[in-house]
């Protein structure tokens, strides 16, 4: 049977934007659950308004969600998104003491054709971007997310101030080349656990018995009519679900 957060507990809700993403995504979630939690979005290297270009590894991600939770009081609980629910997933198991609950949004830790076809497809923008003389097949011919195609043009367009775009995308691009893959790895992870879906999205095409085998404990919910960016495009679906889940089985 499956496990929600302990009515006792009030963790703070941490929400982690998935790759090309932003924290910008989830400020109508903070207004939500302003008042019944202490509620936070953080944004990633290379990502959102962080001006800093360095290597992004899979330690370093890691290592950059730990000290942007230093000033947050504990219990977290996070909601995240594609690569952020990776990341979540990853920082629970190796902080389980710190941790009472993920959501992961429409993704599982379990690598499938599909995600390695949308990281191909991926490079070969970023290859195009870095230099134009490259051809490249055009993300619709592997994801059909209108709203995620947007995510990844305005990342693609848009940089902070001060940032060289060329050398932030070269880096977003050694990331997916060498370290992505590390974190579609199941880990052992004992607290309670949401994966919410969907209904249209590759990411998520995964047999339950998959997931069932390493994650007894989770729950999973389908949003219909949900692409990739469901916290986006079924907002109102998502936080009925959250809240559903956090009031417990």
């Amino acid at each position: 049977m499956w496990h929600s957060v302990p009515q006792k507990i009030k963790p703070s809700l941490v929400f982690l934007h998935g790759l090309l993403g932003s924290s910008q995504e989830f400020v109508p979630y903070l207004k939500h659950f302003e008042g019944q939690y202490a509620v936070y979005a953080l944004d990633a290297p290379l990502h959102g308004r962080r001006a800093q270009v360095g290597a992004l590894t899979e330690t370093s991600l890691i290592a950059d969600l730990e000290a942007q939770l230093a000033p947050i009081p504990s219990p977290y609980l996070f909601v995240g998104h594609s690569l952020g629910g990776l990341v979540a997933l990853r920082y629970a198991a190796l902080y389980p003491e710190r941790v009472v609950g993920v959501v992961a949004l429409d993704i599982f830790p379990y690598p499938t054709p599909f995600t390695r076809l949308f990281h191909a497809t991926l490079l070969r923008l970023f290859s195009e971007r870095l230099a134009p003389e490259r051809e490249v097949a055009p993300l619709a011919d592997v994801l059909k997310d209108e709203a995620y195609r947007l995510s990844v043009d305005k990342y693609l367009t848009k940089c902070p101030r001060g940032v060289n775009p060329r050398e932030r995308l070269a880096r977003l691009a050694d990331f997916v080349t060498d370290q992505i893959d590390a974190f579609f790895q199941p880990q052992p992870l004992s607290c309670p656990l949401l994966f919410l879906v969907g209904e249209g999205s590759s990411f998520s095409d995964l047999e339950d018995e998959v997931w069932q085998r390493d994650y007894p404990q989770a729950a999973r919910e389908v949003i219909a009519e949900g692409g990739h960016l469901l916290h986006v495009t079924k907002r109102f679906e998502v936080i009925a679900a959250l809240e559903a889940w956090l009031a417990g089985p």
